[in-house]
């Protein structure tokens, strides 16, 4: 994407939400890191929108965080004013 001059920005994003919830931010010191690197960084997400009052990934049995190791699978979990109580069907 690069090469076809795209900047391309990670967003987490949910039907019960107002905008995305989540993404990526971009330091600049990544821009001379190699393509693949950068895609790396791209794709990591856990910068919260800004309305948000929690972003976080947790073990939805204990309700604890789960390690930050691409091996774990949890669950994420918003609070805040642009989270929806409810979906209608």
């Amino acid at each position: 994407m690069k090469a076809a001059c795209f900047n391309v920005t990670h967003l987490y994003c949910l039907t019960e939400t107002y905008g995305p919830a989540g993404g990526d931010e971009w330091h600049v010191d990544w821009s001379d890191l190699s393509h693949s690197e950068q895609a790396r960084l791209r794709a990591r997400q856990g910068v919260r929108h800004v309305p948000l009052d929690v972003l976080a990934v947790l073990d939805p049995d204990t309700m604890q965080p789960v390690a930050r190791d691409s091996e774990i699978i949890g669950e994420v979990m918003l609070r805040g004013k642009v989270v929806m109580k409810g979906v209608f069907l």
